[in-house]
């Protein structure tokens, strides 16, 4: 054993120093070992003493130390390695790879025959997608050829072909692309063409070889704009400027050159009043460049033999100025006589002197009628007629307002229907009717309201006599009800409903007859009743039955109000003697019963009488007539 071996030794073997040792170092002694792939788990072969050396670990047990997923306890799987640091490769329940079959070699396998397993088996491969495996040039990748192949398996032929054609981005589809998009393929693409000279490829009218158009766009791509347009127009000299060019002198642009126009009709390109459309002028020019000279324009005039100012309308000529022996006006019927004509003043003498076709109309010497349309015999103002002689349709009055209506004239009888029948300017007078407002709805108007019309307006009617259009339950012929309201309009109040009652001035529920007063209901101090014959003295009443001494106040004594004054004693005793000698009979007044409130003798009891010569003495005592 060499020196360094036995240091090694030693150096493994000594105890770490105690932190809290006075005595210690500052880095604590142990063993620690090189964690390359950070995994947590260190290489054996690689240690050091200092523990808090970074990137080392105390664990040991890392069979591969450039592999962070190959440490104990990782997960084993199917890659011919000890992923778990065990001693065994690929050992336990681990899922398979898939193999395909590759015939020819290329890479890739056929999806259809397939084989799992760790280890890949000869002739299979770890991809599929191989599309032709007969063939090593065809698989998902390569490169595709213009053959009529699918080399790269992506289920389109020649695509990208690698010998193609250089294709070139054609935005508006006008055959002509641009360098800015280059695509090479076996066939023309869409929306790519063959030739890269497009000068805008977004303008399918700009492309080299295209007609030039007048649209200060260069068309043809040849940095010339609108030269030898297809569509430019021609332009015609304007020298007299009147916006109608010579056909002789025509130039070819796009744009009207100076003092040239569209229009080739001019007749006459040095005077600016002759054009086609010009106002045509009497005056031997074509103004209008029809070839005619002075249509439409000469004036037509009329033979005047007479001189007269009308010529015949079936004798004229046409010329720009007046000829001799003719008229600007035609219209005479007699050109041999110069009073006869248009406008000659008419005369009652059989002759038609104004040629209007009717003889002795408006005569100067004739008498004004009117006319009378409606045949009612009165004319219109308006229509005045001077004839010879009254006819049929005429009348020599003027008075009627409308002449279109017989109906309607100052004789005429007025009729309410909005007109005046009989032309006073007054409408409807003395024919209306009166109409009142109703505003309660109780078939009564109120008199205020009055208005005068042929038919009642809405909401009025013809009764006009309602004392109140505001209370519907109010209106003549309504009931009346005694509650101070005219009811029925007869400006009486409550009158054959008001009930009498009687003053009871004494309380004992019995009223004067002297006292009363008519109300709807019972005033305070009064009763229905007139019984009561003494109205200051409550004990005087209907109902009484007790008999008094004393008059009741005013001097009598009918206390039961029955109208007579009942005395409780009326009666004078009967005492006689009896035939055994007794003293018999009946109670009474000794003498003649006295009035109401006076006092006498009074005999209460016969029997007790002595008799004495034959007549019976019977006691008595002062007593006061009672009555009721």
């Amino acid at each position: 054993m060499t020196l360094l071996s036995i240091w090694l030794t030693w150096l493994a073997c000594t105890p770490p120093v105690d932190p809290g040792d006075s005595g210690g170092t500052d880095t604590a002694l142990c063993t620690h070992y090189a964690d390359s792939d950070g995994d947590g788990y260190g290489n054996p072969a690689i240690r050091t003493n200092n523990c808090e050396l970074s990137g080392y670990v105390a664990d040991d047990t890392d069979c591969d130390d450039r592999d962070p997923d190959i440490h104990p306890g990782a997960d084993e799987f199917c890659n011919t390695l000890d992923d778990d640091c065990d001693g065994d490769i690929d050992e336990g329940d681990i899922p398979l790879q898939t193999w395909y079959r590759d015939r020819d070699v290329d890479g890739y396998g056929v999806d259809d025959d397939v084989v799992e397993s760790c280890e890949p088996p000869d002739g299979y491969a770890k991809a599929s997608g191989d599309c032709d495996d007969s063939d090593p040039e065809i698989h998902p990748g390569a490169t595709e050829h213009c053959d009529g192949l699918d080399e790269d398996c992506d289920d389109e032929i020649d695509e990208d072909g690698v010998d193609g054609a250089t294709w070139y981005l054609d935005a508006d589809g006008d055959g002509h692309g641009v360098t800015t998009d280059v695509r090479p393929a076996c066939t023309q693409p869409d929306g790519y063409a063959a030739e890269s000279d497009d000068c805008d490829d977004t303008d399918d009218t700009r492309f080299p070889g295209n007609d030039e158009v007048c649209d200060n766009v260069d068309n043809d791509c040849d940095d010339e704009i609108d030269e030898s347009a297809v569509d430019a127009p021609a332009w015609f000299l304007d020298a007299d400027g009147d916006g109608y060019g010579d056909s002789s002198v025509v130039v070819v642009a796009c744009d009207a050159p100076t003092d040239m126009v569209s229009d080739a009709t001019d007749c006459d390109d040095d005077d600016a009043t002759a054009w086609p459309g010009a106002p045509e002028v009497c005056d031997g020019d074509d103004e209008d460049c029809d070839t005619e000279i002075d249509e439409g324009v000469q004036t037509t005039w009329f033979r005047d033999e007479d001189g007269d100012g009308y010529g015949l309308d079936s004798v004229t000529t046409t010329a720009c100025d007046l000829p001799s022996g003719y008229a600007a006006q035609g219209g005479d019927c007699n050109d041999s006589d110069g009073g006869i004509r248009p406008g000659a003043a008419e005369g009652c003498d059989g002759v038609d002197e104004d040629c209007d076709t009717v003889i002795d109309n408006d005569p100067v010497d004739g008498e004004t009628f009117y006319s009378d349309a409606d045949g009612d015999g009165h004319g219109d103002l308006s229509a005045p007629v001077v004839a010879c002689e009254q006819t049929t349709g005429l009348v020599t009055t003027s008075d009627d307002c409308d002449d279109t209506d017989p109906g309607v004239h100052p004789d005429a009888a007025e009729v309410c229907d909005g007109v005046d029948q009989d032309c006073d300017t007054d409408i409807d007078e003395g024919v209306t009717s009166p109409w009142y407002g109703d505003l309660d709805g109780d078939s009564y108007g109120d008199a205020t309201t009055e208005v005068q019309e042929c038919s009642a307006p809405s909401g009025m009617i013809a009764d006009g006599t309602d004392c109140d259009d505001s209370d519907a339950t109010i209106h003549p012929g309504a009931t009346e009800v005694c509650d101070g309201v005219d009811q029925d309009c007869d400006t009486d109040v409550d009158e054959g409903v008001l009930t009498t009652y009687y003053a009871d001035l004494d309380a004992d529920g019995y009223g004067d007859p002297a006292n009363s007063l008519d109300a709807c209901s019972l005033p305070s101090g009064y009763v229905e009743n007139s019984d009561d014959c003494y109205d200051l003295n409550s004990t005087a009443n209907p109902t009484q039955t007790s008999y008094f001494t004393a008059d009741r106040g005013d001097g009598d004594y009918d206390w039961d109000c029955n109208g007579t004054e009942d005395q409780e004693f009326p009666d004078s005793a009967t005492c006689a003697v009896d035939e055994k000698g007794h003293c018999r009979g009946d109670a009474g007044w000794e003498d003649t019963p006295p009035a109401c409130g006076d006092s006498d003798d009074y005999v209460a009891n016969c029997n007790s009488g002595a008799v004495t010569e034959d007549e019976c003495r019977a006691k008595t005592a002062t007593k006061t007539q009672s009555c009721r």
